[in-house]
């Protein structure tokens, strides 16, 4: 043998040609989850914000059916005040509920940007060290290749034995 096998130096190029390959593979999935992230984050936080104000405006509808059946009710005094006031403390609630419901989904969707961002920056990392590893290995494979390619060269016309 004469500096490597041959058929191992073959087999160590076809390695790293399919090394490449899976190389390839990964990146193009880390490229693709890293962009359903931010997507997947802002379809979850509109289905969560739609399903709270839907709850929030049932709850609200009903409260103002029941006000509007007070509307026609012939009912004075104390408890009729206390009442008006408890609901007035109701509308007070639910307008503060929808006011920090906005602000909390309006900054959910910055910070969400935000995380897109960054995630946007690591990807792009990620793809860069991957096709240098990429190129690195195919690069590995070309000189194994040529090496195999040298050495078939040197050994022809020479018998063993």
């Amino acid at each position: 043998m004469i500096g490597a096998s041959l058929d191992q130096l073959e087999s160590l190029s076809g390695a790293l040609t399919s090394t490449a390959a899976d190389i390839s593979t990964v990146d193009g999935q880390a490229q693709a989850a890293a962009n359903n992230a931010v997507g997947e984050m802002n379809n979850i936080a509109e289905v969560t914000r739609s399903a709270i104000e839907r709850a929030m405006s049932e709850m609200i509808a009903a409260v103002s059916r029941s006000r509007g059946e007070l509307a026609s009710a012939d009912w004075t005094g104390p408890n009729r005040i206390t009442f008006d006031g408890h609901y007035e403390g109701f509308e007070s609630a639910m307008n503060l509920a929808q006011t920090n419901t906005n602000a909390t989904f309006t900054s959910l969707k910055a910070t969400i940007a935000k995380m897109g961002e960054e995630i946007e920056a690591y990807a792009t990392e990620m793809h860069n060290a991957l096709e240098s590893a990429s190129t690195s290995t195919t690069s590995m494979s070309t000189a194994v290749t040529t090496q195999r390619n040298n050495l078939e060269a040197a050994m022809g016309g020479m018998s063993v034995g």
